[in-house]
């Protein structure tokens, strides 16, 4: 940007180029009010030679306005995954000059949402929404208007379209296929997945995967020996996978969970039901949470960053924050597969 000259301001300002001379080199006398006018001109068009009194005069007159990042989540009681999410949002925030504001939901307040009153007085510059699904909240959230980032996403819409924001997702479609794929690979069939695919994106992701790797290996798909949706907050607690493997006809070799909190409950009802794990059954879980609980760990597992998911959520829309107009996005984390059989 070219810099301003004296009498560029002057004339933007229809006054003496003597008036503003004397404002910059602090001479004279100029009255308060026409002094600030040329001051805010000056900085706020690149006059180059500005006297840190003159400086000091403009920032205490126009003091900088902190963004304020709003975070909406609805954070279950089962795991520590999503409160290192919440922390490596707020490190990321910390290196920066915006202003964090949380709003955590329970799920009845998730069904029944109202948009946080920093967002209703039109006080957020922005919002990152975390482990919220219900379709009504999140609409309510993109017809704000606000630069949005979301981590994961509930399946209908299929696509972020209509998200009126950018996407972030880990990735799980390949690291179940290649979980999936081991097991054939060695014979440990038949196969079980056991996750709600009508919940969120991420699940229903990791179901695509391990699908694939049945289709690949030509084993035909049997809806019946998986359990593919939940009543109970989409979560699966013991009563719930007592009731699923009771009506199975017989027990496959592996149950392919959604995450490490499904596999450990599975693990914990296998063994109270007399079977050794993994000798008899394995079970493989998604988010390696259960890596320091020898009982429940799963023998394979998909481990996340939540360090970097959290600092790429705060980077996505900081981003957007300064770039409202171009097309959103939608993007994969890679993640790392650990096998432990």
């Amino acid at each position: 940007m070219k810099t301003i000259t004296i009498n560029e301001i002057a004339s933007n300002l229809n006054i003496s180029r003597n008036t503003v001379s004397k404002v910059l080199n602090n001479r004279g006398y100029v009255s308060t009010d026409l002094k600030k006018k040329i001051v805010k001109e000056a900085v706020e068009n690149k006059y180059k030679r500005l006297s840190p009194e003159i400086l000091e005069l403009y920032n205490s007159e126009n003091p900088p306005v902190q963004k304020i990042i709003s975070v909406i989540a609805t954070c279950p009681e089962f795991s520590d995954f999503w409160t290192k999410i919440i922390s490596s949002i707020a490190d990321e925030v910390s290196k920066t000059e915006c202003k964090l504001i949380y709003s955590f939901l329970t799920r009845t307040e998730e069904s029944n949402f109202e948009l946080p009153n920093i967002v209703k007085a039109h006080q957020a510059s922005g919002i990152i929404v975390i482990n919220v699904y219900n379709v009504d909240a999140i609409n309510k959230i993109s017809e704000t208007g606000l630069p949005i980032v979301y981590y994961d996403s509930p399946v209908f819409p299929k696509t972020n379209n209509n998200l009126c924001g950018d996407l972030i997702l880990l990735e799980g479609e390949n690291s179940i296929f290649e979980i999936t794929s081991k097991l054939i690979e060695r014979n440990i069939t038949p196969i079980s997945f056991i996750g709600d695919i009508t919940y969120s994106r991420t699940i229903h992701e990791r179901f695509q995967g391990f699908s694939s790797a049945l289709h690949a290996n030509h084993i035909a798909f049997n809806e019946e020996a998986y359990l593919l949706s939940s009543q109970i907050l989409h979560l699966y607690y013991g009563e719930e996978i007592d009731a699923f493997l009771d009506n199975l006809p017989a027990y496959p070799k592996t149950f392919i969970c959604a995450n490490d909190f499904i596999a450990s409950v599975v693990i914990r009802r296998l063994k109270i039901k007399g079977y050794n794990v993994p000798r008899d059954i394995i079970v493989t879980g998604y988010d390696n949470t259960s890596s320091q609980n020898e009982e429940t760990l799963p023998s394979a597992t998909v481990d996340v960053n939540t360090q970097l998911l959290g600092k790429r959520l705060v980077e996505q829309l900081l981003w957007r924050m300064e770039h409202k107009s171009m097309p959103y996005e939608t993007i994969h984390i890679r993640t790392k597969t650990i096998f432990r059989f």
